[in-house]
């Protein structure tokens, strides 16, 4: 690069010093060659020199301001504050390998930023010197520049030397922000500016400078390199340092190759991209335009759970280049999007777990250009077997993997943006069509809580009718706990009004309850596991569902509470420990422009001590004694009614669970409702007496539309 003067770069800088520097680094190898010929020594012998007689001609002293690569026994002082540093200065720490160099480069780019005279300098300071048979030696001995010791290259000063200096000021390049540092750093990417730092390490470090800052300019460039790699570099898969270093006694550095620049510029802007780049990305990874590999890395990386992609994971789930593997995989992540949309709105602390694919063994991937009998899968575990795809059913709906990570919770303005996106549309249509497939014996329910996340009045009403075609309330409260709902996916709680319309079975309770006394309470609250259990004596699969809507509500309390929103008054000194409120209406500043379906919840959890006779009375009559059903648990009752209001054009369902508190003796954990014993009634007396008690309600409040007959 041009000599130029940078004095206003630099404190006290004499313009010469970089220009002397030039000089000095351009005559270093004619000055080797004059001495090491003959007509050197014949010039010397001719002079007639005496070195024995003849005193030796003075010492001249080196103008404090010039410096010389010459001379590295000199070693002037720096100054301790890089701030009084000059360019000299910086030179002969980049000589002498001093650390302090890194924080030096990092202070004189921060303070230059938008400086293309400065960018110069940098890119000065990582071009590689002419190397002299010292710094051969050096080299060789203690891994210095151009040393096989992987990540040693500039900045790596000797053993346990951590090698920041020549990424600190290729950094120092991302900080400058100007069209020469820009070009400084492709050339970097590229492997066409040789420096002191090692290839690899150098294209990390330009990697991770165009990162930061992030910019349309740096995204445009990002979409070529993970697009069209190969227009960087060449070679196959081979990982960037920071992975698996090559044997240092080995062939050296592993070379940088493509691939390994197309996964690292994938992994540092995972977060950043924009929606517009990703949806970019989708086109290219369908179009037929890039190799199989490269297809299948962007795939994977627009699977991830970001909201940020759900527009590329829609264009690619409505593409014809998309086959059924595809589609499934895709809507398993909208079903955890649009659960973690639901919650949020909610106010329901909540996060739907899914699969976890960007793993190696766990991708899109298959034969380079086409798809063949192991399409989307490297091996027998790809994406066509049920082995690692965690969607695929076992006929319970729940998938097969146990590599899950939980999708990152959501803003309420993400929320509000992915349910726009899947709650009206192409997709939604094309989501209540699946609702067709949920039928038969052992159905996949995936697509029957993926409606039923949606909470609008047209899902909901289409997930309505499908829970209607059970033939009893039980049954339909079991395909939603097989589903996972309320537990690994949230779904609309007015769909709880859809299941108390059908016709409750009663069973034979004292039969039950005493299996039941025999058996261990699960953590949601239920007993057993209703995935592929067919034993209806073992739960009470309505119960347990209801079970679990309070135990999620429990943990949403105090984020929506109002005691003055209560559906109606507690007993007198009610000791409530948890309550949440919620009302649809709520929502109308944070989802214009979406139709959401008219909902109330109202959730309330009292433990205190108290006669359980006087509170079974108390909420009994709450609930009208005449019209409220009275339902034996095993250790306590459960009231429950279900009514319509004409006026407000709504339904409302109550339920009062009551039970006895936790340590009491579970002999005599019975309740006072139908089908009483004679022991029963030998321990009314003991109930009327104050004991711990636990008391849940839950009322849901939902317009009318789609529970009621026409």
């Amino acid at each position: 690069m041009a000599s130029t003067d940078r004095s206003s770069l630099f404190p006290q800088m004499l313009s010469q010093d970089h220009s002397l520097r030039r000089r000095q680094r351009q005559s270093k190898s004619n000055i080797k060659t004059f001495f090491a010929c003959g007509v050197g020594f014949a010039i010397l012998m001719a002079q007639g020199c005496d070195s024995a007689t003849e005193a030796p001609p003075p010492q001249q002293s080196r103008p404090s301001s010039s410096y010389s690569y010459n001379q590295p026994e000199e070693k002037p002082a720096r100054p301790e504050n890089v701030a009084d540093w000059t360019e000299a200065d910086y030179f002969s720490a980049k000589k002498e390998r001093d650390p302090k160099l890194a924080e030096a480069a990092t202070y004189f780019a921060s303070n230059n930023v938008g400086n293309a005279e400065a960018a110069t300098f940098l890119a000065d300071l990582l071009t590689k010197e002419p190397e002299t048979e010292d710094d051969s030696a050096s080299n060789s001995s203690y891994g210095g520049y151009g040393s096989r010791s992987y990540g040693s290259g500039y900045g790596g000063y000797g053993p346990g030397s951590d090698g920041d200096v020549g990424p600190a000021v290729i950094a120092g390049l991302g900080v400058n922000n100007t069209d020469a540092a820009r070009k400084a750093l492709i050339e970097l990417i590229k492997g066409k500016f040789e420096t002191e730092v090692e290839d690899g390490v150098a294209a990390t470090a330009a990697l991770e400078a165009l990162a930061n800052p992030y910019n349309a300019r740096s995204e445009e460039l990002f979409f070529h390199i993970v697009a069209t790699p190969q227009r960087f570099r060449s070679g196959g898969v081979v990982d960037l340092p920071g992975s698996t270093p090559p044997d240092p006694y080995g062939s050296g550095e592993a070379p940088v190759t493509a691939r390994a620049l197309q996964s690292q510029a994938l992994d540092l802007i995972r977060e950043p991209a924009s929606e517009r780049l990703r949806l970019k990305l989708a086109e290219v990874a369908l179009n037929g335009s890039v190799d199989g590999q490269t297809r299948d890395l962007l795939l994977n990386f627009l699977r991830e759970s970001n909201p940020e992609n759900m527009p590329a994971q829609l264009a690619i789930y409505g593409s014809e280049s998309a086959d059924d593997v595809v589609r499934d995989d895709f809507e398993a992540i909208f079903l955890a999007q649009s659960s973690n949309a639901l919650a949020t709105l909610l106010g329901v602390p909540f996060d739907t777990e899914i699969s976890n694919a960007s793993s190696e063994d766990d991708t899109f991937a298959g034969a380079a250009g086409g798809r063949g009998a192991e399409a989307y899968g490297y091996g027998e575990t790809g994406y066509g077997s049920p082995d690692s795809n965690p969607y695929y059913t076992n006929g319970t709906g729940q998938g097969t993997s146990e590599d899950t990570v939980a999708a990152p919770t959501m803003t309420s303005a993400q929320a509000s943006s992915v349910a726009k996106l899947l709650w009206q549309g192409e997709f939604f249509q094309t989501a209540l069509g699946r609702l067709e497939t949920v039928k038969g014996r052992d159905p996949n329910l995936q697509p029957l809580v993926l409606a039923g996340s949606m909470m609008v009045p047209g899902a909901r009403a289409a997930t309505v009718a499908k829970l209607s075609t059970r033939e009893s309330s039980q049954e339909a409260a079991k395909w939603l706990l097989d589903a996972g709902a309320f537990q690994d996916v949230m779904v609309d709680p007015g769909l709880l009004l859809a299941v108390k319309r059908l016709p409750f079975k009663e069973e034979r309770r004292r039969e039950r309850r005493d299996d039941r006394r025999r058996g261990t309470r699960t953590d949601d609250g239920g007993y057993g596991s209703y995935a592929g259990n067919d034993d209806e004596d073992e739960a009470d699969p309505l119960e347990d569902l209801l079970s679990r809507v309070s135990s999620q509500l429990r943990e949403a309390s105090g984020q929506r509470s109002s005691p003055s929103e209560r559906p109606f008054e507690f007993h007198k000194d009610a000791s409530v420990v948890a309550e949440y409120h919620f009302d649809s209406s709520s929502l109308a500043g944070k989802t214009s422009g979406l139709n959401v379906a008219p909902l109330k919840v109202h959730f309330a959890r009292i433990e205190q001590e108290e006669s359980f006779v006087k509170m079974n009375g108390f909420y009994r009559r709450k609930l009208d004694y005449r019209l409220a059903k009275v339902r034996d648990i095993d250790d306590g009752v459960w009231l429950e009614r279900t009514r319509q209001d004409h006026d407000a054009g709504t339904v409302i369902s109550y339920d009062v669970f009551i039970r006895r508190g936790e340590g009491e003796d579970d002999s005599r954990s019975r309740g006072y409702g139908s089908g009483r014993d004679e022991d029963e009634r030998d321990r009314v007396d003991e109930d009327r007496e104050p004991r711990p008690l636990v008391i849940e309600i839950l009322a849901i409040e939902a317009e009318a539309t789609p529970f009621v007959d026409s």
